[in-house]
């Protein structure tokens, strides 16, 4: 998927989980995914983004 969609599901795809359907859920659930790792490891995650280049192009 291409667009925030695609960056929602790679994001929750990345944790381990199954994107959501729904726009509104998919967006739930990386907000969830981020925050936890954040509480986690007590620091931001922002690998995600800053990686974009490592993901193929059908991620994007």
């Amino acid at each position: 998927m291409i667009g925030v969609r695609g960056i929602h599901e790679a994001i929750v795809s990345a944790f381990g989980a199954a994107p959501a359907n729904l726009s509104s859920r998919l967006v739930a659930q990386a907000n969830a995914a981020l925050t936890a790792e954040r509480d986690e490891r007590g620091r931001e995650p922002d690998q995600a983004q800053n990686r974009r280049y490592l993901m193929s192009q059908e991620l994007l």
